[in-house]
């Protein structure tokens, strides 16, 4: 449905909250014969949010109606776009009879998958994405309910299930393409809810437990939005009754895809049938020039600039794995715990059911046996693959050095000759990682068509928050051999462990590392991995070389 506002009388809204104006809106609604007339709640003693605030109906609209029993009927509206009134005939008929309910129930919008129970309990999906509309909510946004008073009765008293965010926007030459809105304590605002109408009374609502807790506002082509505080541009999102407890995070993303983040902290309720007004402000993009280049830009070791990485609370990522190579080494390459230099793949490969192919990197390591010193490392080729010794395979090397990729502390991290990333990045602490991997998508293929997941830190995993892709790579054995490509992804921290004397694993010279596979849902697992196994790593932007800031 669409609002069509009138502009002659405007009430200042600098703070606080208003109700909606519904007029009250007859249609007739054929169903075996009864005729239902619908309107919308009225309250004469409201604050008017405009003069003239209607709700029309679109040619084609479509609501579920419960005639008495429990059984999904589908009807459509038959006037025309901007219609105050008409009839709606029913689309098909549905097969069942239902069980038997006192009186007469309706949803807007229609969708088969609503349900009801014979005591008047409401099974409905509130949007996760809305579309944008001027001035307005976007068409199927506002779910509403009806409820009759008896079985005799037949008026329909519409009744909104949700209250109004409204954001203020404006900025130079910006077009938004989407918005995201996030609670910051996660509150659950969309997807599968219950609604218990009540006759003469405010509906009530609930989330329930699978219900998700982000809500995007498409934008389609994109909107432009005035230039100036004086020339604002309104967003509307629907939100069920919520009380964002550590406020929310609003993500704007426009037509280049570049995102804008604006978040508080302050505790913000949305009341239902009531619009929320947020403070306008300022949108703003700070692009770096292409000319000057950015000081994020990941530059790897064969000199190819992959643009800038990805923040993530407050952590620069690398756009790419390290040893990254387009055609060479599309997985990036696998480094042994401590090593400056990594190995390709060369072994098994997940084809989403068993390990039955192989597939193989440019170069296949050359593997030789172990342990060695750390001054003959530096002298052997780069692509050669140093087993441990027989009894444990623990450590390529021969005397244990905690420090190879981290010089300081896990809060004080500190670069070291021996790191494999590119000047101006280092390998990850494990605190880093472990923030990183809080949220993510499910297992996906990336634009190359390689398995691994999306993580996206504390933000709510969505199409729009700032995030990075973890390939499965697999690993290289102790021992040499290659496994795990498209099965497992396996990322090393700088994090050495200690578990000499350890009471379950006795002695094991290890490091932290963090693992996911295709059989889980792309959580990590921390596990602490022999320091000769080849494993992927993610550089993370090295804030100490470029700040001057002392570690």
């Amino acid at each position: 449905m669409r609002r069509y506002f009138s502009l002659l009388c405007i009430l200042a809204l600098l703070v606080g909250c208003y109700n909606t104006d519904e007029q009250l809106i007859n249609e007739q609604i054929p169903s075996d014969g009864r005729i239902f007339t619908a309107s919308f709640e009225q309250n004469d003693t409201r604050t008017y949010v405009e003069e003239g605030n209607l709700l029309r109906w679109n040619a084609g609209d479509q609501i579920t109606i419960f005639d008495s029993n429990t059984l999904n009927q589908q009807y459509e509206f038959d006037g025309e776009t901007g219609d105050n009134g008409g009839t709606f005939s029913k689309v098909s008929n549905s097969f069942g009879t239902g069980n038997d309910l006192n009186c007469h129930y309706a949803v807007y919008p229609y969708n088969k998958d609503i349900k009801i129970t014979e005591t008047g309990v409401i099974t409905a999906n509130l949007p996760a994405e809305q579309s944008y509309a001027e001035n307005s909510f976007g068409l199927g946004a506002n779910t509403m309910v009806a409820v009759t008073e008896n079985h005799n009765d037949t008026v329909l008293k519409f009744k909104n299930v949700g209250g109004y965010l409204k954001l203020q926007l404006y900025g130079d030459d910006v077009t938004v393409k989407s918005i995201e809105l996030t609670g910051n304590s996660n509150e659950k605002i969309a997807g599968k809810a219950s609604i218990t109408p009540t006759y003469n009374d405010d509906p009530q609502i609930s989330m329930l437990g699978d219900a998700t807790s982000c809500i995007t506002l498409n934008c389609g082509e994109g909107v432009k939005i005035g230039s100036t505080a004086e020339n604002i541009t309104d967003f509307w999102i629907v939100i069920p009754p919520t009380t964002f407890e550590d406020g929310f995070t609003i993500t704007i993303t426009d037509i280049n895809d570049e995102t804008f983040i604006k978040s508080t902290s302050n505790e913000i309720a949305i009341e239902r049938n009531v619009i929320k007004p947020m403070k306008a402000f300022e949108v703003i993009f700070e692009n770096e020039s292409e000319d000057e280049g950015s000081s994020n830009d990941y530059i790897d070791e064969y000199g190819v600039n992959h643009g800038p990485g990805v923040e993530i609370d407050g952590v620069v990522w690398a756009p790419v794995n390290c040893g990254y190579h387009a055609t060479d080494y599309p997985y990036g390459k696998l480094y042994q715990w401590g090593r400056r230099y990594g190995q390709g793949y060369n072994g098994d490969i997940y084809d989403g059911e068993d390990y039955d192919q192989t597939y193989s990197d440019a170069t296949k390591a050359e593997v030789i046996e172990g342990p060695i010193s750390s001054l003959m490392e530096s002298t052997i080729q780069q692509n050669t693959f140093i087993i441990g010794p027989k009894e444990n395979y623990y450590d390529w090397l021969d005397v244990r050095d905690d420090y190879r990729w981290n010089a300081g502390t896990e809060d004080q991290p500190k670069r070291t000759e021996y790191d494999p990333c590119p000047t101006g990045w280092r390998v990850p602490t494990c605190k880093e990682f472990s923030t990183l991997i809080i949220n993510h998508s499910e297992w996906v293929k990336d634009e190359n068509g390689i398995r691994g997941i999306w993580y996206s830190g504390s933000s709510t995993y969505s199409s729009i928050v700032p995030k990075i892709f973890l390939s499965a790579g697999g690993i290289n054995r102790s021992t040499g051999e290659s496994t795990g490509r498209e099965g497992s992804g396996n990322y090393w921290t700088s994090q050495a462990v200690d578990l000499y004397n350890d009471p379950i694993y006795g002695d094991m010279l290890t490091a932290q590392t963090l693992h996911f596979n295709s059989s889980n849902d792309g959580s990590f697992s921390s596990r602490f991995i022999r320091r000769s196994r080849g494993l992927s790593i993610r550089c993370v932007k090295d804030a100490g070389e470029d700040t001057g800031v002392s570690l």
